[in-house]
């Protein structure tokens, strides 16, 4: 068989799969209890920044506060301690005089539970506070760092190499490809949080640029002598 050295010849290129690490959050959302839906933490937080940033404290029809609450009943059954919280001392004294404990957040300051109280138009004063979401550490309060807020992130393209690296490869004769699995983090803010996200590289899909079929891989492949992905060009082109 005649070896023959090919110009220019379509280099392979991959794409990467990456996987996002954010802080911990939980999600957003919240659960319905008499007829008003309380918050998640983070969708809490999300709220009293909304207010601190929108109408001023006279045109709300909407309060949200933080504040201790006050000793609930003892739970009963599968029923979450949250769901208890009935009252706080932004109503006034604790009955019994006793206060729900704050988190031990290690070292961080905890965040009391949130609270709202409404009025159906500007001129009535404010009805009593109502538990609104569930207080918590620092990190509780971050939001979810989804798919679609990874995908807008400034992900550099991989890089490939091939051996031998000549501008051009041979026909008949196994090319070494190989790529970078460094790990790329950014800093980016979301919903008013700063956050570091690193993204880490996990699967890689091959394109030869010769009509084959893809090759995906865990591996991004390593250089001579310990190569362990390669690819054979049959035809000029």
């Amino acid at each position: 068989m005649t070896i023959r050295s090919v110009s220019i010849v379509a280099i392979a290129c991959a794409a990467l799969v990456f996987a996002a690490a954010s802080a911990h959050a939980d999600e957003i959302g919240g659960y319905a209890q008499d007829n008003v839906v309380n918050l998640s933490r983070a969708a809490g937080a999300q709220a009293f920044r909304a207010q601190e940033a929108g109408t001023r404290p006279e045109e709300r029809l909407v309060e949200f506060r933080r504040g201790v609450a006050c000793q609930p009943p003892a739970p009963t059954g599968l029923q979450d301690q949250a769901s208890t919280l009935t009252d706080t001392v932004l109503n006034g004294p604790c009955v019994t005089g006793a206060t729900v404990p704050l988190n031990d957040c290690g070292g961080a300051v905890p965040v009391p539970p949130l609270w709202r109280h409404t009025r159906a138009v500007v001129t009535d004063p404010y009805g009593p506070y109502t538990f609104a979401a569930p207080g918590g550490c620092p990190r509780d309060m971050l939001p979810v760092l989804g798919q679609a807020d990874f995908r807008v992130l400034p992900i550099a393209p991989s890089s490939v190499q091939v051996q031998p690296d000549r501008g051009w490869v041979l026909v008949n004769m196994a090319t070494i490809v190989l790529t970078d699995k460094a790990d790329q983090t950014f800093r980016t803010t979301l919903l008013g949080y700063g956050l570091d996200v690193v993204a880490t590289p996990t699967t890689f899909t091959w394109d030869f640029g010769d009509g084959s079929a893809h090759l995906r891989t865990t591996s991004p492949g390593h250089a001579y002598p310990h190569q362990d992905l390669t690819h054979v060009y049959t035809t000029l082109g």
